[in-house]
């Protein structure tokens, strides 16, 4: 668009999700999104291109990066990239690279680390769990939902990884956001899956205000946020989560930081 809102060109990359009536309003006080998203960002880049990043077709976990001319809208070129949600940075001759966002943090130190907003939330086990009696524990939290198809898939394999590390100072708990939880132990029975869940009824996401599901985050032993993953866990992010899982258990090993146990029922 020129400064005036003219529209100087368009491009079609063919995302497909769409909504026939999409719907924006609020409804008993709680705010109501219909649709079907697509992650679309654009910036300037340092060479004077646009640079589109956009998910590629219909899927959630693989990325595109489009770079247009922007004075004629023409395509320059277009990359597929492994991850839906990349970090990348491009140098003044238009290269661009992919970067490791949990080395860009390794310089932080835990003390800096953000706290996760506390919750008390029932469980479908009965009763109630608190997030402020699991201090003392690493945790890894993941939302998740019956309707979403990422979340079936993933769902087993944090349930591989729990077993794996199989670790007192662990502790994996998983926020259902079915607005309505009836279809969940069937829904659990037919993975054959047993972790804690937690019913978080669909208002978890303005509460923590994470971009779909599912969303996992790792909690250390003060309850602060060591990294979070929004989507699929894949392979290369599986194991960036195993990792910092293990750096972080190995880290109250050896200061002697633990915290008096606390367990989930």
């Amino acid at each position: 668009m020129t400064s005036a809102g003219d529209t100087l060109w368009v491009a079609a990359r063919g995302l497909p999700q769409s909504t026939e009536d999409p719907r924006f309003e609020v409804a008993e006080g709680r705010v109501v999104i219909a649709y079907h998203p697509v992650n679309l960002g654009a910036v300037i880049g340092p060479d004077g291109h646009l640079y589109v990043l956009s998910t590629a077709g219909e899927t959630t976990r693989l990325g595109r990066l489009d770079v247009f001319d922007r004075a004629t809208g023409v395509l320059l070129r277009s990359a597929e990239l492994p991850t839906a949600l990349p970090t990348l940075a491009a140098d003044r001759t238009g290269r661009v690279y992919i970067l490791d966002e949990r080395a860009l943090l390794t310089g932080t130190h835990p003390g800096h680390r953000e706290p996760l907003k506390p919750f008390r939330l029932a469980s479908l086990r009965g009763g109630q769990v608190a997030l402020d009696v699991l201090r003392g524990k690493v945790v890894l939290l993941d939302f998740w939902a019956t309707w979403c198809a990422p979340c079936r898939e993933e769902l087993p394999t944090l349930a591989r990884l729990e077993r794996e590390v199989a670790d007192s100072d662990f502790v994996f708990l998983t926020v259902n956001e079915d607005e309505d939880s009836a279809a969940v132990p069937g829904f659990l029975e037919r993975l054959g899956l047993s972790f804690p869940v937690l019913l978080g009824r669909g208002r978890m996401r303005d509460e923590y205000h994470y971009p779909g599901l599912p969303h996992t985050v790792l909690l250390d032993r003060d309850g602060r946020v060591v990294r979070r993953w929004s989507g699929y866990l894949d392979e290369a992010r599986l194991a960036a989560l195993r990792g910092a899982l293990q750096a972080e258990l190995r880290l109250g090993a050896e200061t002697g930081s633990g915290h008096p146990a606390h367990h989930a029922h």
